[in-house]
């Protein structure tokens, strides 16, 4: 009896200290690692940047508790503003975003390019990064005891409504779209100066890069309305043009036996018969035109 409970003791033990080993979790390059315990994160500041392979133990055999990988991308990411008509297909909200100038609306995407701020460059940038840690939110992965967190999430909370505010007065300072198109360089820089100014004054824990626009175009309907104004522009530019070639008389003559011709040819096509009756004293150089008499009559059958 006392050997068999020996044995049961040894057992136990066994497995408990098999509980108190190490679990490995590898940190692939462009990311890095913070590890949270049952209580908070772990004591210090310690953040593993990639690629490493921190530990982060066994769970606890009695609580089933036991410590996390919190994991963050440090490569640059690439945020995507639209502000599209609400029957666009790609606008899942079916909400009219469109930036308004003073007179018409356009439609544009604006890329927001952030990273994580590295904690080696200096004390900065490292105050940052453990802010962000604080501040976000993380979500398990494929893997156990393995979160993630997301950079967008982290934007979506703290900026983007100011940054999507910001687009659009600026873009109301515009005439119209033409006008926001030859002044564009301005255009981006007061927005690329006016995120910035909203990651500073919010305390957002991202580095912001760059921002840049694009797919800059107006209104579907504004456009279609330009297109057939720039039609209708050259139409006029070539009866103008057609008019001032006609002020030569040898050039009326010519017109007007081309026209005389189609006339013909679309008859013919109908089956009825032209006679060309030319003005008397016609010539090259005088102002007559020739007289057009229809007649219906059956054309003559080539054959016979």
């Amino acid at each position: 009896m006392k050997k068999t409970l020996s044995i049961l003791v040894v057992v136990a033990l066994s497995g408990l200290i098999g509980g108190c080993g190490k679990t490995v979790v590898p940190v692939s390059s462009n990311y890095a690692c913070r590890i949270m315990t049952p209580t908070g994160w772990e004591r210090g500041d310690d953040i593993y940047y990639g690629p490493a392979q921190p530990d982060i133990g066994k769970v606890h055999w009695s609580t089933g508790q036991g410590n996390k990988a919190v994991l963050v991308q440090t490569a640059a990411f690439t945020i995507t503003e639209q502000f599209l008509p609400a029957d666009s297909p790609g606008n899942k909200d079916k909400v009219d975003h469109r930036i308004m100038t003073q007179k018409d609306p356009m439609i544009m995407d604006w890329r927001i390019i952030v990273m994580a701020p590295d904690m080696r460059k200096n004390q900065v940038s490292k105050g940052k990064l453990l802010s962000l840690f604080a501040l976000s939110n993380p979500k398990p992965t494929n893997t156990e005891r393995v979160y993630m967190i997301e950079l967008e999430d982290l934007y979506n909370d703290l900026a983007r409504l100011y940054v999507r505010n910001l687009i659009r007065d600026e873009g109301y300072k515009f005439a119209d779209y033409y006008d926001s198109r030859k002044r564009q360089v301005e255009f981006v820089n007061n927005v690329r100066n006016g995120v910035r100014k909203i990651f500073e004054e919010r305390n957002v824990p991202l580095d912001l890069l760059d921002v840049q626009p694009s797919n800059h175009m107006p209104d579907p309907g504004i456009l279609s309305q330009w297109i057939k104004g720039q039609a209708a522009q050259q139409e006029m530019e070539q009866i103008r043009e057609r008019m001032e070639l006609l002020k030569d008389p040898v050039a009326q003559y010519i017109f007007g036996w081309d026209r005389t011709k189609d006339l013909v040819m679309e008859a013919q096509k109908n089956g009825h018969t032209i006679i060309v009756l030319p003005s008397i004293g016609a010539s090259p150089l005088s102002n007559s035109a020739a007289s057009v008499v229809p007649v219906t009559l059956p054309l003559l059958d080539s054959k016979k």
